[in-house]
Order: C-alpha cells, then structure tokens, then sequence
C-alpha cells in the first residue's frame, strides 16, 4: 500500500489534517488479491490513543477491481461510515497540539461483501470489517501540530 501524498512512516501533507482541507489523503494498493477476495476496505485510525485506537475513516463496499482512491473521495459506489466522533466520512489527523501521532491507513480484504449503513458506529464498523478480513496491508504516517 502507498501513497503519493507521504511515504511509510513519513509525515502526512497538512492538507489531510484538522489543520488543512481535512480531506483524505490519495492511496493504492496492487498485488494479487487473496483467494476468495469479493471486495476491499479501508480504515484510518489513530493508534497513539488509548486504550482503543481512533478511527478517523473507515469504508465498504469497494468493488475487487478498484485499487486507488482519489484525494478527499472514497471509490465510486463505496460507503463511509462514521468516525469514532460520530460525523459521517472522513475526519483527518488532528493530534493534540505538540504531540506527534501515528495514522495508519489499512485496507482489508473481503472474503464476503460487507454492507454497512453510513449510520453504523465506528467500532461495530470495524468488527464488521474485520470478521470478514482475509487479509490486510497497511501504511502508516506521522502528523503534528
């Protein structure tokens, strides 16, 4: 998994944070998908808050051919659920002031389609996602303010 927007580890655009546009930021992943694959999600969460990591985006139903998403837009025909906020979509990197955090973007593969509502809670989201995960690749980045 990759993105033009920060390499692994590497600090990630403000435009992607509480501090810029709050939008996501462009990813792709390639490889052959695992066997029984039938779709793909993805989830950002912040793991440097404890004791549950926070999820900033997490989204279903993107169909095995989609390998790529565009900055600030989930794949066409996907879903977005809420944040561990509560708002629906997207909630960028927005550590407290002074403080470096981790964000880890992963997309799993999908041995079954996983239809959520948008309404669906962050966590129930995520369970959901990962009881059907056959396998995962993630990148990490790094952001402060």
């Amino acid at each position: 998994m990759k993105s033009p927007a920060f390499s692994s580890q590497g600090l990630i655009p403000i435009n992607y944070s509480c501090a810029g546009d709050n939008v996501s930021p462009p990813l792709s992943w390639h490889g052959v998908a695992p066997a029984g694959t039938q779709s793909w999600a993805i989830v950002m969460r912040d793991l440097d808050v404890k004791p549950t990591p926070w999820i900033h985006w997490s989204v279903t139903g993107i169909t095995l051919q989609t390998r790529t998403t565009g900055s600030g837009q989930p794949p066409k025909g996907s879903t977005a659920h809420q944040a561990s906020n509560g708002t629906s979509g997207f909630v960028g990197a927005c550590p407290p002031p002074g403080k470096t955090h981790h964000y880890e973007f992963t997309v799993f593969a999908l041995s079954k389609p996983v239809n959520l509502s948008s309404s669906i809670k962050a966590p129930d989201a995520l369970q959901a996602i990962k009881d059907a995960s056959v396998a995962s690749v993630s990148l990490t980045g790094r952001f402060a303010r």
